[in-house]
């Protein structure tokens, strides 16, 4: 098992230890499972339902594999948007994944340039 660093600079100056657990793994496919389930399944009716759903899983995702203090939950619920937690989210599970800091990184700027 590995130990990651991830640097997360929006929520601390030191970088996160996570370590390459089972149990990490699995917290992240069944992150992207819920979210999977959860966007197949948004209606015009249950849209707000839906999306609140979805953020709480996010949230609690970040929660339990950063196992963040109540300082930097605060820095999430009440100084970011939700494209910022996403942006925390995708390099978390991209770096549980196998990939590099350096790589995780790029997929921001990557996904920043195929929107503009």
């Amino acid at each position: 098992m590995q130990i990651l660093k991830i640097s997360i600079p929006e929520l601390d100056k030191k970088p996160f230890q996570v370590p390459t657990s089972n149990k990490n793994v699995k917290e992240m496919y069944r992150y992207q499972l819920a979210v999977a389930t959860l966007t197949n399944n948004i209606t015009d009716e249950n849209y707000a339902e839906q999306s609140l759903k979805l953020m709480d899983t996010s949230f609690d995702y970040l929660k339990d594999v950063l196992k963040l203090t109540d300082k930097q939950i605060k820095i999430i619920d009440e100084e970011m948007d939700l494209d910022g937690m996403q942006k925390i989210i995708n390099k978390v599970s991209a770096r549980l994944m196998g990939m590099s800091e350096e790589e995780a990184d790029s997929l921001d700027s990557e996904e920043t340039e195929a929107g503009e």
